[in-house]
């Protein structure tokens, strides 16, 4: 599912997409390539060393997201998550809502969904993307 992030060529990602390609942007991109799941500010921070201002940091992540390089999910939690989807299979999530394991869902019938949404309105045309997660309890917080 993951593509290698040195097969990704970010600065020219970034260009693509109107951003600059700066050292810092092109360093976050390559942490967030190398992540299994969706991760918070302070997890990004961290995992940057703490090289990174909070403030530059959600800016990028922000416009990341605008761009379509970086998606935003929603955990239920106070903040939001982020993983990159350049290079990635589309897919959801299924959280734990004890102890917030994440695991990745490769099922998806959008097309299908898309038309019955669209069907349902009379002030949209077009879907540009969408967002499901899956709420519910791992094996290992049952069996506690």
């Amino acid at each position: 599912m993951k593509e290698k992030a040195h097969k990704i060529n970010f600065p020219a990602l970034l260009r693509n997409t109107g951003l600059k390609a700066t050292p810092g942007r092109v360093s976050l991109l390559k942490l967030l390539s190398k992540e299994r799941k969706p991760l918070t500010v302070e997890a990004i921070k961290k995992k940057a060393g703490g090289k990174i201002d909070t403030v530059t940091l959600y800016r990028a992540l922000e416009d990341f997201a605008d761009v379509g390089i970086v998606r935003r999910v929603d955990f239920e939690h106070s903040h939001a998550h982020y993983e990159i989807v350049a290079g990635r299979k589309h897919h959801h999530h299924i959280i734990c809502k004890k102890c917030e394991k994440v695991e990745d869902v490769d099922v998806c019938e959008f097309e299908g969904v898309e038309k019955s949404v669209l069907g349902q309105t009379r002030n949209f045309s077009s879907i540009m993307n969408h967002s499901l997660e899956f709420f519910g309890i791992c094996n290992q917080c049952v069996n506690k």
